[in-house]
Parts: C-alpha cells; sequence; structure tokens
C-alpha cells in the first residue's frame, strides 16, 4: 500500500527532521521545499526519498 501524504505536510516533516538535525531553521526550510518540490515535479529519485542519506551524511560530517 503506498503512503500519500499531502505536499504541506510532507514539507512541514522534511523542515522538522533537518531541524532537528542540527540545521538552522532557515535552511531546513530550503531543503525541504527543494526535496518536496522535485517530488512534485516527477524527479523522485531526488526528493524526499534523499533525507536518509542526507541524514546520513550530516551524522557523519561529511556534508554541513
Amino acid at each position: 500500500m503506498m503512503l500519500l501524504i499531502d505536499a504541506a505536510e510532507l514539507n512541514r516533516i522534511g523542515r522538522r527532521v533537518f531541524a532537528a538535525a542540527g540545521s538552522a531553521e532557515a535552511e531546513a526550510e530550503i531543503i525541504a521545499d527543494h526535496l518536496v518540490e522535485a517530488n512534485l515535479k516527477g524527479h523522485d529519485s531526488h526528493g524526499v526519498g534523499m533525507i536518509p542519506s542526507y541524514l546520513r551524511n550530516l551524522g557523519g560530517g561529511k556534508v554541513t
């Protein structure tokens, strides 16, 4: 079964996730906006599915 989440709610979740990982609020908003926009434009490989990878890289110090 596919889980469908409203884009605005998905954006809010993304912002909270990145803020909790240590991103500034403004930065978390930009990241979430771009990821959700990628999904909405049909580029799912560059959308919110990348969040786990980004979080691993944040935790590993590969990105800041």
